[in-house]
């Protein structure tokens, strides 16, 4: 049932005649229409901001044609299992309608490490016509990172690199401050030139050698940068500290340096003018780079005010970003007062009225850019109805509370906080599946209207027309992107 293609139209022009109505944030710098990536984009956050506040949200996963722990819970399979039915699919019959995907996965690993089962997979989603999209986030490793070796000699993929789990000894700890502030790097360059080099054009260009500079993306670069445990989190911002000297780019500034820089690059000089920013931190008052204590935050006694000053003492801006988000999870339950599913419910709620009302006063967009229920794996036998009980009315039942979308993360295996779409013979299962079926659940049949590209017609479910040039495949995996869909490369084309 395609309500979504339907009500689109109302959602569009409701969008278009408020009285400020949300604007992608290279409005000022690219005229509607002037391409087709452009207009596509609009059209595409048109949409999105006509989805918010409606009442009905857009569901997504992490991997979720990546990854999964099957339909029983019993068969984990991963990228190189490409091709396996999606958990989702499995359990309700549909996808989820957005596909999270990092950045590293998709552009940064070695291609020997199967990087072209995530090209493939992107292709893919968007190849089908539905109409869903891709936000990629981006676990950037850091500026001192080695690469690693497999026993063949083949260059792989680094241990983790982005998190920082000693601030007072890993040298991943000074990287945001050294670009900011134009560190040298090697050969007279800065290590901004290395952010631009090394990082930022070969995201671009693999975008634009798989064809989906053309197709609208959504990128949510540093994420939860309020935390400590990534390398551009707050406690990396120190910079007159983590580079022994005064007079230096320091404090949020730096961060939102970082952002604004990396964004202006991909869209100025890489020309992705398809691409919609998210911005996400971590849950308000809770960490450091806070303006807001976290014992009374976690006790809900700080303002809805303080709340706003929270998470605008550390935005970019609205020129560098479309999407207000939160990385929202339910923590595991321990017996303590504050880790109760409903009392966690409460103060997201709040969390997500202050996005909602920045997204309102900003002309921007609001969602939930990461979520999950954390306990899912103690819930085997008897389940809380997370999804039901919690999810949905979270992102439904307050007309405060005004979100395009939802992402939850990944399914990899059944230990803890490694899946978080559960399985049949699962407690949770009869609950997921309620959720999925709920008219303000969006799948990805529900969501051919968000944008209409002219994909072409399949003549039947899984069919792939042959490429017909060679040059479609650049990486040789035998996949190619023609007329904005995938195609196959026969084995004998010349």
């Amino acid at each position: 049932m395609n309500v979504l293609r339907n009500a689109f139209g109302t959602l569009t022009l409701l969008a278009l005649i408020s009285c400020r109505p949300p604007s992608p944030s290279t409005n000022t710098e690219l005229a509607l229409g002037e391409t087709d990536e452009v207009q596509l984009k609009d059209e595409v956050y048109a949409n999105l901001a006509g989805l918010a506040g409606s009442g009905r949200f857009m569901f997504g996963q992490q991997r979720l044609n990546l990854s999964g722990v099957g339909r029983e819970g019993q068969r984990p399979w991963s990228d190189a299992s490409y091709g396996t039915e999606p958990d989702a699919q499995q359990l309700v019959g549909d996808q989820p309608a957005l596909l999270g995907m990092d950045v590293w996965d998709f552009a940064m690993k070695n291609p020997t490490w199967n990087q072209a089962a995530y090209a493939k997979a992107a292709r893919d989603f968007y190849s089908s016509g539905s109409g869903g999209m891709i936000t990629f986030d981006w676990h950037m490793r850091g500026c001192d990172v080695q690469d690693v070796y497999d026993s063949e000699g083949r260059r792989g993929v680094p241990g983790d690199g982005f998190n920082i789990k000693d601030w007072n000894w890993d040298s991943n700890r000074s990287c945001l401050c050294r670009i900011v502030n134009e560190e040298p790097w090697i050969n007279g360059l800065s290590w901004k030139d290395w952010l631009y080099t090394q990082k930022l054009d070969r995201f671009a260009s693999k975008l634009q050698m798989e064809g989906l500079d053309q197709m609208p993306i959504i990128l949510r670069p540093f994420h939860e940068m309020n935390g400590s445990w990534f390398w551009w989190g707050a406690k990396g911002w120190d910079c007159e500290k983590h580079l022994g000297r005064r007079h230096v780019v320091s404090g949020s500034e730096a961060y939102k340096k970082l952002f604004r820089m990396t964004v202006d690059y991909l869209r100025h000089q890489k020309g992705l003018k398809n691409m919609l920013v998210a911005f996400s931190p971590d849950r308000l008052c809770k960490h450091e780079g806070h303006s807001c204590d976290a014992d009374r935050a976690m006790r809900d006694t700080v303002t809805d005010q303080e709340l706003y000053q929270d998470f605008m003492n550390i935005y970019p801006g609205s020129r560098h970003v479309d999407i207000l988000g939160l990385d929202l999870y339910y923590s595991v339950n321990r017996g303590m007062p504050w880790e109760t599913p409903e009392y966690q419910s409460r103060i997201f709620a709040r969390y997500l009225k202050t996005i909602s009302r920045i997204a309102d006063d900003e002309g921007k967009v609001a969602a939930l850019t990461e979520t999950g229920n954390y306990n899912l794996h103690n819930e085997v036998t008897k389940s809380s109805q997370w999804f039901t009980q919690h999810l949905l009315p979270l992102l439904s039942a307050d007309k405060d509370i005004k979100l395009a979308y939802a992402l939850t993360w990944e399914n990899r295996n059944l230990g803890m906080a490694q899946y978080y779409i559960p399985y049949v013979g699962h407690a949770g299962y009869e609950d997921f599946k309620a959720f999925a079926s709920d008219r303000r659940t969006m799948m990805l049949k529900d969501a051919g209207g968000l944008f209409s590209p002219n994909f072409g017609q399949r003549e039947s479910p899984g069919y792939y027309p042959d490429c017909r040039s060679k040059d479609s495949d650049p990486d040789g995996d035998g996949w190619g992107w023609e007329h904005k869909r995938s195609c196959k490369v026969k084995r004998d084309q010349g």
